[in-house]
């Protein structure tokens, strides 16, 4: 499985490679699906350790990162990448009103 994602064209954007990713990842589940019974353990095993070599890859780790608006991880799609917000704090941090915990005490 990890044959076909190396072998992928590394143009592909972060959505190309995400949606390449997910449709290998539900053609296996659905070959597991599909194994039923004591007898097909050892290939659901085996075909299960493909599915999470797939969602372990760094491509598709950056490119779900990417289509969340986070900057990737391993360097991938650094072209599709959000610009980093100049501040330091995120916007959660900035909304929130600060305490001091001396004025909290009181």
């Amino acid at each position: 499985a990890s044959r076909t994602l190396n072998a992928m064209d590394s143009t592909l954007t972060a959505a190309e490679c995400k949606e390449h990713t997910e449709e290998l990842i539900v053609g296996f589940q659905k070959e597991i699906d599909a194994l039923v019974g004591k007898e097909h353990h050892k290939e659901r095993a085996a075909k299960g350790k493909a599915i999470a070599e797939l969602r372990a890859n760094a491509r598709y780790i950056d490119a779900c990162r990417v289509s969340k608006g986070l900057t990737p991880a391993h360097g991938f799609f650094t072209n599709e990448a959000p610009a980093p917000s100049g501040g330091g704090a995120s916007s959660g941090e900035a909304a929130r009103p600060t305490i001091d915990p001396q004025e909290a005490a009181k």
